[in-house]
C-alpha cells in the first residue's frame, strides 16, 4: 500500500438485522475489491490471483492460490497456502487463524473484514 491508512469499520452490518445473523460474510474495505461483499455459503473458499479462485485478487503480491477460508464445524478458519507474502489477521502475520466476528484480514492491498454474529440461544 502506498499510503498507510487506519480503517475503523462499523461492526453494524446493513444486511444483518439487529446486528445478528447466522450468515457469515467477508466485506472488503481496500484494494481492487473495495466495496464488495462475499457471503460464505460454501465449505471452502480460495483467495488468490488465479482466475479459478473464489475470491480473485489481481495483484502481483498475491499468490495464485494465496489463502483458504474453510468452515470447520461451527468455525471459519483462514489458512495461508504457503504464499510468498503471507496473510495478516488483525495486523499479525499468521499461518492459520480461527476467525471471529470483526476480524480484519489483509492479503496484498485488500483489507477484508469477517462478519458473523451468531444468534444466541435464549
Amino acid at each position: 500500500m502506498d499510503e498507510e491508512t487506519t480503517v475503523h469499520p462499523d461492526l453494524d452490518h446493513p444486511y444483518l438485522p439487529g446486528g445478528e445473523s447466522d450468515r457469515p460474510c467477508i466485506k472488503v474495505y481496500s484494494g481492487p475489491l473495495k466495496g464488495k461483499e462475499y457471503p460464505l455459503t460454501k465449505e471452502e473458499y480460495i483467495i488468490g490471483r488465479d482466475l479459478s479462485s473464489d475470491i480473485v485478487v489481481d495483484e502481483k503480491v498475491v499468490s495464485r492460490r494465496h489463502a483458504t477460508i474453510m468452515r470447520k464445524f461451527n468455525e471459519y478458519v483462514i489458512c495461508d497456502l504457503d504464499s510468498v507474502n503471507g496473510i495478516y489477521v488483525n495486523n499479525l502475520k499468521l499461518d492459520k487463524a480461527v476467525l471471529q466476528h470483526g476480524d480484519m484480514i489483509q492479503i496484498g492491498s485488500c483489507l477484508f473484514q469477517f462478519l458473523w454474529q451468531r444468534r444466541r440461544l435464549k
